[in-house]
């Protein structure tokens, strides 16, 4: 999965693309909307970020000039924003095709959203087979137990028994 980022100041949307990469995205950013519009079909992203706080006239154009080529139909776009959008501008975003419009900081809840966006799209995979095997630190006996979530980095493992 590729995900495009047009954003002018980066810390704005970090937390954004910390997770989108956590969870396997290549991320490319880009600070000038207008260059991004020139290499967008080479870089042909299966996701699109926008900071609409650094652009509030310009992603509107953006979104416009990617929905006007078919090639991008299945593109998901996000906006991220820090204030409270009007509901003029949420009607206008949604509207566009804009999935949802995301904050500075994503809660636990935000990611959840997306995460299940993206699995819908196919372009997450929300069943991966995998095998592990864990030792007990001390004595390197193998510890048998149920793996009871897996999301991102963390993985919570319950053992049968108190070793």
């Amino acid at each position: 999965m590729k995900t495009l980022l047009i954003t002018a100041s980066r810390e704005e949307t970090d937390n954004c693309a910390q997770y989108l990469e956590s969870i396997g995205s290549e991320n490319i950013t880009y600070r000038w909307p207008v260059k991004a519009m020139d290499n967008i079909s080479e870089i042909d992203p299966h996701v699109l970020v926008i900071n609409a706080d650094d652009f509030p006239r310009l992603w509107k154009t953006f979104v416009q000039f990617i929905r006007a080529d078919s090639k991008f139909d299945k593109l998901i776009i996000f906006l991220v924003s820090g204030s409270d959008s009007s509901e003029k501008e949420q009607e206008k975003a949604q509207a566009l095709g804009i999935k949802k419009v995301l904050p500075r900081k994503l809660s636990e809840i935000d990611k959840k959203n997306v995460y299940n966006m993206l699995v819908q799209e196919d372009l997450v995979s929300e069943k991966t087979s995998m095998q592990f095997a864990f030792r007990h630190p001390a004595d390197y006996r193998i510890v048998t137990g149920r793996i009871m979530s897996m999301f991102s980095s963390i993985i919570i493992f319950k053992p049968e028994r108190r070793y």
